[in-house]
């Protein structure tokens, strides 16, 4: 009897062990049609946030961000938002705003080495994009860059 256990658990084994193996070993390439997400890690999320940070100001009347330490009042609110402006891994313009009925884009802020590199764009109508470099560049500013 025991002898008949030991050979079923043997059996068992050596049928679950390669699937499992095999399981645990998949590949970690990207699936066709997938792509990395262009531009820093968490710029996308902040510049969304941009959008709705500068919702909110103009919704309750309040001026746009005029610096760096703006950010800090919307961080309960925004956190992303205000660390990456802070930490400067995106770049606001100060002063400008969200129109999305204008009929022209204006740059509103950008992951910080979009003007070198290309990169996350956040523009007037409301959209995060990418460009080229020379794209950024040709955009006009919607404020002005802090020094």
């Amino acid at each position: 009897m025991y002898q008949y256990q030991m050979r079923n658990l043997l059996l068992a084994s050596l049928v679950v062990a390669p699937v499992l193996f095999a399981a645990g070993c998949g590949s970690s390439k990207a699936e066709i049609g997938d792509s990395p997400e262009p531009g820093m890690p968490g710029t996308r999320d902040a510049l969304t946030g941009m959008i709705e940070l500068l919702k909110y100001v103009k919704h309750e009347g309040l001026p746009p961000p005029s610096s760096k330490g703006d950010f800090a009042k919307y961080d309960p609110i925004f956190p992303a938002v205000g660390t990456l402006v802070q930490n400067g891994t995106v770049v606001y313009l100060y002063g400008a705003q969200i129109d999305p009925s204008s009929p022209e884009e204006k740059l509103v802020a950008m992951q910080a080495d979009a003007e070198q590199n290309g990169g996350l764009v956040l523009v007037s109508t409301g959209e995060v994009k990418y460009l080229e470099a020379a794209e950024v560049a040709s955009l006009p500013p919607g404020g002005k860059k802090s020094k």
